[in-house]
């Protein structure tokens, strides 16, 4: 049952804390629903324990493409109109997270106190501090690695993801700012500096500390950056979805079968992130291509849904997730 409520929480957290709205003045982007399923569904599979999915974790690297493109797409959006404000972007932020992410603590504090022993009872008291201060990832850094067998009795564990993206969030907006009043060109420059840096010490962190790569942002930058490489490829080079080319509908199905590889060859004790990189580049290819291929992207949005019946789609998404999670877990290791 622990793999199966790994599963299922892993899921609700997902469904709410990575379903970053969309800015009005950009438009509502269905294919960005499309990219939230098909990074979700992996990762599901994965807690749930079923070997095709060794690799579904990957699906966290999409979701950091994917905020990465959002975050930044909004304060573009804000800069340009000459109305983005670092007090108003935090202050929505905490608005968006803290409620949720405290009742999700809430319900935690009666299971763990049920399910856990005194020593693991220790170690989730501490990340109830460091969830709301937004430092999980760093206190999970130090305690043990995501796949050692003990992660598995920390429900909190998943609450690292929302840890980098924030520590994203507050030194981002700033350094944005900074590069922006120095014009396009040194703002470009920066940007991938910076996303080389962290992708070399990405690589260096496999190497030698894997621990290193997985949990801390300045090995996870790249990927947010990625996202926001495409928040500005499509505010400096807009095109119309009517333009897709067979380069655009290649591209697309090369970054499904990079999510594929990811998700299905990969396995938990790597030496070098190329899956991160594998589905970070999907995430890329496919958010591209999807606003030049609209039929593609109409199916992601019938999948998802929008809209009065959004939330009907979501519990059936859940069900189906929740029977598959049950039955792998009733299964005997």
């Amino acid at each position: 049952m622990q793999r199966a409520f790994t599963a299922i929480h892993h899921f609700l957290y997902r469904a709410h804390f990575m379903g970053i709205p969309h800015n009005p003045a950009l438009g509502y982007r269905p294919e960005i629903d499309g990219l939230r399923a098909i990074a979700v569904i992996p990762v599901i599979l994965y807690h749930a324990g079923l070997p095709l999915f060794s690799g579904g974790f990957v699906g966290v690297d999409i979701f950091f493409v994917i905020s990465g493109y959002l975050i930044t797409s909004i304060i573009l959006a804000q800069m340009l109109n000459g109305r983005f404000s670092l007090i108003d972007f935090y202050e929505r932020r905490a608005r968006r997270i803290l409620p949720a992410l405290f009742v999700m603590m809430l319900v935690c504090l009666p299971v763990a106190w049920l399910t856990l022993d005194p020593s693991d009872l220790k170690y989730f008291a501490k990340s109830l501090v460091a969830v709301p201060t937004f430092s999980s990832n760093l206190l999970f850094w130090l305690e043990s690695g995501y796949f050692d067998a003990t992660a598995e009795l920390k429900p909190l564990l998943h609450t690292w993801t929302l840890a980098v993206e924030e520590q994203y969030y507050l030194f981002f907006p700033p350094l944005l700012m900074l590069a922006w009043s120095m014009g396009r060109k040194w703002l470009i420059v920066l940007l991938i500096a910076a996303a080389l840096a962290s992708l070399a010490l990405a690589e260096l962190g496999a190497r030698h500390n894997a621990s290193n790569a997985f949990y801390l942002l300045p090995a996870r930058a790249w990927e947010l950056l990625t996202g926001s490489f495409i928040a500005f490829y499509f505010v400096w080079r807009p095109r119309s979805v009517d333009s897709a080319s067979h380069l655009d509908q290649a591209a697309t199905l090369l970054g499904i079968l990079l999510i594929g590889y990811a998700v299905g060859l990969f396995r938990q004790q790597y030496t070098l992130p190329w899956p991160q990189r594998a589905a970070a580049c999907a995430g890329y290819g496919i958010d591209h291509c999807l606003r030049q291929w609209p039929d593609l992207g109409r199916q992601r949005a019938e999948f998802t849904g929008n809209g009065p019946d959004r939330h009907d789609q979501l519990q059936r998404l859940f069900v189906a997730s929740a029977r598959l999670c049950l039955r792998s877990s009733a299964q005997p290791d």
